[in-house]
């Protein structure tokens, strides 16, 4: 903080517009200055003042602290003036929810909080391909700023659970992208409970089963998540959605190729594909394709994999997420793979491997490696096997993998020539 004087311009901004975002941040230095006690400046304001005008009050000299640093608390009450003067106020709510120093203050009764919380949430998931940090960011602040909304700015109290109850949803969501499954678990409990205190409204009650669907899938639980698909499923078609309809039937038919039956898993992404709008959404449409590629592959029918592979990247060859691209490099290693091309098959998988890695999502990472340790036991590299089984088969156990860890395991031992 500098101990300089104010400009005359900075102390005439203070009378001018003292009331407004201009005259705020105009005049923020000279306030800092006169808090300091600087009496010339106080008496030159006083000397220009009429009858009624009040200066910031004198410091209380027993708690006044000359070093402090008022830079966060004046931060704060600029976002304040900007958020009532401004028309960008969801931007100020933003930026008031984001700051340590101005949280305390959130105006929490603000009409347009519902409307941040559902921004949030919107970013959150548009961004679930291109980075799941920041998905994850986005979504917990929703769930913030949900909280700490008031009922009168959410319409009521069931309005305001509606809310909550979505934040908690996509905060649940992105939380399972990152695989943190026990906290996504909690998430998605604390989400319904709003729900259920709601309006009752169907079709966000579906898009909350959709996401417990995927966490079922995630943590293995198949049955259970197929059942909660349906549920949600049978909303969407009361409600005459068959867009929606269609993704629960590709959330079930990943779900199926997950718990080992490719050929219910083509039935249902065969009968999703017709209903399907690629337009609104599609990554739906890759997903299903990339899905019903697997099960191609899964079945043995490595030609009809390779046509919809090429055809898929003919299709999304400008679709290039971040995460998607890794997916697609995961399919085309495992079709590689299967088709006899292992140099190419490892090129693949090992750099989507990397990618998965980087962006710290482990549950994908625990599932290449699997992957990628088959081509090395295809290609006789033993020491390559085990240095897989000792990287991955640790994460395997921690993220409660018996399948992949054992699988891997009996890959190393094999390799290894221990278990002949």
């Amino acid at each position: 903080m500098t101990s300089a004087h104010p400009s005359l311009i900075e102390l005439q901004s203070l009378l001018r517009d003292p009331g407004t975002e201009q005259g705020v941040r105009g005049g923020s230095e000279a306030i800092r200055h006169i808090l300091r006690g600087c009496s010339s400046c106080r008496a030159y304001l006083r000397s220009k003042m009429v009858p009624g005008d009040r200066l910031p009050e004198e410091p209380n000299l027993g708690s006044f602290q000359p070093d402090r640093n008022y830079d966060g608390a004046f931060a704060a009450a600029e976002e304040m003036v900007s958020l009532l003067s401004s028309r960008s106020s969801l931007d100020s709510l933003y930026r008031l929810l984001t700051h340590p120093d101005a949280l305390a203050n959130f105006p929490r009764n603000h009409h347009d909080v519902p409307r941040l919380v559902k921004w949030l949430v919107a970013n959150s998931f548009a961004v679930r391909y291109d980075d799941p940090e920041e998905m994850l960011n986005l979504a917990n602040l929703a769930r913030l700023a949900a909280e700490i909304c008031l009922p009168s700015a959410a319409a009521g109290r069931q309005k305001l659970a509606d809310l909550r109850g979505r934040a908690w949803g996509q905060f649940g969501n992105a939380l399972r992208v990152m695989g943190s499954l026990r906290e996504a678990e909690d998430a998605l409990a604390t989400a319904f409970r709003h729900l259920k205190a709601g309006t009752g409204d169907p079709e966000l009650r579906a898009g909350t089963l959709q996401r417990m669907a995927s966490l079922g899938s995630s943590t293995k639980n198949f049955k259970e998540a197929s059942q909660v698909a349906d549920e949600a499923g049978a909303i969407f078609v009361k409600l005459g959605d068959y867009h929606k309809y269609a993704t629960t039937l590709i959330q079930k038919g990943m779900i199926r190729v997950e718990d080992g039956d490719p050929e219910e898993a083509y039935f249902l992404l065969k009968q999703a594909l017709p209903l399907l709008d690629p337009d609104e959404e599609p990554e739906m449409l890759l997903a299903a394709r990339h899905n019903l590629m697997r099960c191609y592959i899964d079945l043995g029918n490595t030609m009809e994999a390779a046509a919809l592979a090429r055809e898929t990247e003919e299709i999304f060859s400008g679709l290039r997420n971040p995460l998607i691209v890794l997916r697609l490099k995961w399919q085309e290693g495992q079709l590689l793979r299967d088709l006899g091309q292992l140099q190419a098959a490892e090129q693949r998988l090992s750099e989507a491997r990397q990618g998965f890695l980087k962006w710290g999502l482990p549950y994908e990472f625990a599932g290449i490696s699997l992957d990628l340790s088959s081509v090395y036991a295809q290609q006789g590299a033993s020491n390559n096997v085990e240095r897989i089984a000792r990287e991955t088969v640790p994460l395997c156990r921690a993220l409660e993998l018996k399948k992949e860890a054992m699988a891997l395991l009996l890959q190393a031992g094999e390799s290894s020539g221990r278990f002949h």
